[in-house]
Parts: C-alpha cells; sequence; structure tokens
C-alpha cells in the first residue's frame, strides 16, 4: 500500500523557516551599515577614536591628542615618553601623526564643547572652522583643559 502525501513535512518547513531568517539577518546587516552618516554612527566614530587614543596612551606612555574637524577625525601622538606636558622646539619633539577617520558626507561634525548639558540640550550652530582637540594623557586621562581652537595651519606639525 503506498502513500501519497500532500502538502510539506515539519522538517521542510523548519528549514524553509530557517533559510527565510538568515537572507533577513544578512540584508538588515548589510543595510544598515554601522558606520553610515547618522549621528549614531558618527558618536561611534569619535567614541572608537576617543577609546584607541586612550589605549594607545597606556600602552605606549606617550600623550595622545584627538583633533575633531567637521569632515575628520584625527589621532596624533607626541613623540617622547613621560607625563611630562608636550612642548618644546619641534624637531627633536613633534606631534606624529597616527590615523584619519573620515566623517561620512552625509553627516558632519557642527559643533563641539567642553560644558555638559543636562536640561534643555545644546542648541549649537555649524561651525564650519571646528577644530577641537582632546588630550590624553600617557595614563589614559583626560585633562579638564580640552581645548578649542580656530583651525589655521597643520603644516607647523611634524
Amino acid at each position: 500500500m503506498t502513500r501519497q502525501s500532500r502538502g510539506f513535512t515539519l522538517i521542510e518547513l523548519m528549514v524553509v523557516v530557517a533559510i527565510v531568517a538568515i537572507l533577513v539577518t544578512l540584508t538588515v546587516s548589510v543595510t544598515k551599515a554601522q558606520y553610515s552618516g547618522n549621528p549614531r554612527g558618527i558618536a561611534d566614530q569619535v567614541n572608537a577614536t576617543v577609546t584607541l587614543a586612550k589605549q594607545r596612551a597606556v600602552a605606549n606612555r606617550r600623550y595622545h591628542k584627538i583633533e575633531v574637524l567637521p569632515q575628520e577625525i584625527d589621532l596624533w601622538q607626541w613623540s617622547s615618553f613621560g607625563m611630562a606636558t608636550p612642548g618644546g622646539s619641534c624637531p627633536p619633539n613633534c606631534w606624529q601623526f597616527l590615523q584619519k577617520t573620515a566623517v561620512p558626507t552625509e553627516g558632519l561634525i557642527w559643533d563641539a564643547t567642553t560644558t555638559v548639558y543636562a536640561s534643555s540640550g545644546y542648541t549649537g550652530s555649524k561651525n564650519s572652522s571646528l577644530d577641537f582637540e582632546i588630550d590624553v594623557r600617557p595614563d589614559g586621562s583626560t585633562p579638564g583643559g580640552t581645548r578649542s581652537r580656530r583651525r589655521t595651519s597643520r603644516s607647523c606639525r611634524c
């Protein structure tokens, strides 16, 4: 006696559902790029650069500097070791360029501030000459005197 079956077995249905779930997961992860031009992606880039600078400062025992510009985030390290505040003539002591992280063209860092706004929020305006620096000491700490300065020429750095 042969039995003719109509429909699908439970195993066949489970395999099809699993394949569909994998395809949906891959599609969502490809279309939702982590470092796209959305504000969260740009904030993640800044945070990752600060974390990298702190890790490098502790590992290399050197001052590091993060320079936040409207379309890029640059990472620099001081050429000499130790806790002494960077200064002196270049050469022998210079800021050495390490890494440039481009901000996507869809995004733009408008402004930066060292002040924390907890209640009403920050209503900054676009600062096209933004050059905001975050210093990281060799022990991984950041001094309270984070600097913000107008962008001039970067040709003075070695």
